[in-house]
């Protein structure tokens, strides 16, 4: 009987673990970490400190992402293999200021997902390039970059609102 009850329990984390990696991946190529994940990473490699800004990006096919965290007078980007979560660089410069921090409780994949997708829609289909969290005058926004059989399509979305701010598109 406990392992019939221990298969169940095993086999609902399962399910409950690949649903969330199944969407992410199917929207942001063959990503495997989360946006939660990768912050995690970032904020363990470099100590606590104020994330600012949060990048998922796919370059020459490998999707990655870019987190920048201030701390102690340093600034932190850390560059993160979206696959296996592999920390493949880091750089760190010394500075004078803290720019203000995202809510990093905002920056769930769940929400990255479905703006990514509504960009997907509003570009009539495509594939994301780029998904980029951060600060601008003020608010918390999410850039999105769609590419639509030659298209570029440019998306800023308001975070709190998810309402698009600005929308702009380009022959490649």
């Amino acid at each position: 009987m406990k392992k019939k009850v221990l298969f169940a329990v095993v086999l609902a984390l399962v399910f409950a673990f690949a649903m969330p990696v199944s969407a992410h991946a199917s929207v942001l190529g063959d990503t495997q970490i989360s946006f939660e994940r990768a912050i995690q990473i970032a904020v363990e490699h470099t100590g606590n400190g104020t994330v600012t800004e949060i990048e998922w990006e796919s370059k020459y096919g490998l999707p990655v992402y870019e987190i920048e965290i201030y701390r102690d007078r340093q600034k932190y980007e850390i560059k993160i293999d979206a696959v296996t979560g592999e920390i493949i660089r880091t750089k760190e410069k010394r500075t004078s200021s803290t720019p203000d921090g995202l809510t990093v409780s905002q920056v769930t994949s769940a929400r990255t997902i479905e703006l990514a997708t509504t960009a997907i829609n509003r570009a009539g289909g495509g594939r994301i390039v780029e998904i980029n969290w951060d600060r601008e005058r003020g608010r918390t926004v999410v850039e999105v970059e769609v590419n639509n059989n030659g298209q570029k399509h440019e998306f800023i979305f308001n975070a709190a609102t998810d309402e698009i701010i600005r929308h702009r598109t380009r022959s490649r």
